[in-house]
This record gives structure tokens, sequence and C-alpha cells, in this order.
């Protein structure tokens, strides 16, 4: 993972199925919360009842797994309890 701050952020939404609106709230929850530690924050419209977010390319919901959209402040939970830095990151 990255130090905090310089996170990325992709929200992956089935727009056949109408997800905008879940997409769009997604974007304002995790901005609300942790605008601060996101470098980088996508919007990917998409089909097939998607509705996925990645953090640093790491799978984070999915509505595939779930068999549903993310409740309100789920998403923010979940991304306050990523790591911020793994160990890699320390070594030089």
């Amino acid at each position: 993972m990255k130090p905090a701050g310089e996170r990325s952020v992709e929200i992956e939404f089935c727009v056949p199925c109408d997800l905008r609106s879940e997409a769009v709230a997604a974007v304002r929850e995790l901005l609300a919360e942790w605008v601060f530690q996101i470098k980088e924050l996508r919007l990917v419209p998409g089909t097939g009842g998607r509705f996925e977010v990645t953090v640093d390319g790491v799978l984070v919901f999915s509505k595939a797994a779930l068999g549903r959209t993310p409740e309100p402040g789920e998403l923010a939970e979940l991304f306050g309890r990523l790591p911020t830095t793994a160990a890699s990151d320390s070594q030089a």
C-alpha cells in the first residue's frame, strides 16, 4: 500500500443498472472524510451489474461478492481500516 495522502481510488459502476447515484454518493462519502488521503479518484462506467471499489489496486468492496451496494458510511469505514504503509514501503 502507498503512504497516506497518496491513495488511488477507483469506483466501477454499472450504467445500464443506473448505479450512477450510488457512485456519486460513494465519491462524496470518501471525499468528505478522507479528502487529504486521496491523491486520485476515478469513476469508471461499466456494465454487468458491477459496483466495485478498489484502493491502490486492491478490491475493498464488490457488489458481486456481497449482492448489494454499500451502506451509508461503509466505504469510509473500509477506507479507514486500510494500512497506511506496507513493509516494502519502509525498505530503502
